[in-house]
């Protein structure tokens, strides 16, 4: 973990050392966050404009694990110990019931944000109990990405998809040399592979969860989708070696120009856009999962919430770096520079058209329709439920219907189980 005072390390810098330099008597805020992609330099940026309007701040970064699974046991870890550091949580959507049911951040009703802007399936993430305790920072969508210059269209069906790999590889060998592999997605055992199924779900007309909240993990469409990720793997169309990769690991694989499918999320357009080394630079384009019979296209819903840890020494300072970074302005160019979706609807105007990899307009009615995790403080145990089903199931350990049984037994039997009852 690097702990950095973006403003006092810039000032450092500029003089080649620290000696004699003045004492900071800033009230310090301290802000544990991830740096995914361009994230980094736009907080930077960010963060430089909040220090010129609030001079008696200061924000201390705290970079958190890019791997979503390590992040927050490490949240835990710090929450669960009581203590003050850090102030300021960047919450991946669905930790915010398990975090606020444990007790572990402030509500924000003290406050009084207004929360008519955020798009209702974020704010129904940073809400628990009818108490708001955060603020949506991004969303993001899983898309289908697509060499659009060996393809002039994506896939339509899933059908095709197999098709596509074999006759792009095809196509690619006469121009600059053939991808490696077909399609990727990222397959490690751990939450990052929770939406990838997902997206096969609603393609064959499925859900984790029914419309009335009861299991339907091994519906008839549940075990379509899971055997249409197994055949893939079966069959070459995605490399065995994706099992072990996340998000980054897919990313990477098709920015060197080795693949011609990808599923992943939107920050992935900026770092193959702006990264000098991509191959892959103005040659591809994005979807949705396209889908099998009886489905749909289908997108999951992720994003990222800003909270306060309930034992921070500063709420009011805290609440207003939240405050200040989830303003439309901020998101536009969290937006412009990060291919990060807002979390604002007002923010979906034409000026983000080339942002986000489609025309804003179409980014929004995706994300309307996108898939949204549960909200429950259940969901982190249930996702290790259903991660290591299906992997078993992938790795070609048990068979699909198998895992899916074990599955729907292990998280019937955990969403059964009566809730703590918190003081």
């Amino acid at each position: 973990m690097y702990r950095v005072a973006l403003s006092a390390l810039v000032a450092s810098l500029a003089c080649g050392c620290n000696f004699g330099a003045e004492p900071d008597n800033r009230t310090a805020i301290t802000m544990r966050t991830s740096a995914m992609g361009r994230e980094a330099d736009v907080l930077a940026a960010q963060l430089d404009r909040f220090h010129a309007a609030h001079p008696t701040l200061r924000v201390d970064v705290e970079t958190a694990p890019a791997h979503a699974g390590e992040r927050h046991d490490q949240y835990a870890e710090s929450l669960r110990g009581a203590k003050t550091d850090p102030d300021v949580l960047q919450l991946d959507m669905v930790w915010a019931p398990e975090f606020a049911d444990a007790g572990w951040l402030a509500p924000l009703g003290r406050h009084a944000p207004v929360v008519t802007d955020f798009l209702a399936p974020a704010l129904a993430a940073a809400t628990w109990k009818d108490e708001v305790y955060a603020l949506p920072w991004f969303v993001a969508v899983g898309m289908l990405y697509y060499r659009s210059d060996i393809f002039d269209r994506p896939p339509a069906v899933q059908e095709e998809i197999p098709e596509m790999a074999y006759l792009g590889r095809i196509a690619g060998a006469r121009e600059a040399g053939p991808p490696d592999v077909g399609l990727i997605w990222p397959g490690n055992r751990d939450e990052g592979l929770i939406p990838v199924f997902v997206e096969y779900l609603g393609a064959y007309g499925g859900a984790i969860l029914a419309a009335d909240g009861t299991v339907s993990v091994d519906s008839p469409q549940a075990l379509a989708a899971l055997r249409a990720m197994r055949r893939a793997l079966d069959r070459g169309e995605v490399p065995r070696d994706a099992l072990t990769w996340d998000e980054e690991k897919a990313r990477s694989t098709f920015q060197s120009g080795k693949a011609l499918l990808m599923r992943n999320w939107p920050y992935a357009i900026a770092a193959m856009n702006h990264d000098p080394a991509s191959r892959v630079k103005g040659k591809f384009a994005v979807t949705t999962m396209p889908p099998a019979p009886g489905g749909r296209a289908s997108a999951a819903l992720g994003g990222q919430l800003l909270a306060i840890s309930r034992t921070s020494d500063q709420l009011d300072s805290a609440y207003e770096l939240i405050r200040f970074l989830t303003t439309p302005e901020e998101m536009a160019e969290r937006a412009r520079f990060g291919a990060q979706f807002p979390a604002r609807r007002s923010v979906y105007g034409g000026e983000l058209d080339d942002a986000l990899g489609m025309p804003a307009a179409a980014a929004l009615d995706l994300v309307d329709v996108a898939i949204a995790p549960p909200v429950t403080p259940l969901y982190a145990q249930l996702s290790v439920v259903l991660q290591t089903q299906l992997h078993l199931a992938l790795s070609g350990k048990t068979a699909p219907q198998t895992a899916l049984a074990e599955a729907a037994r292990e998280i019937r039997a955990l969403l059964a189980k009566p809730l703590p009852i918190k003081d």
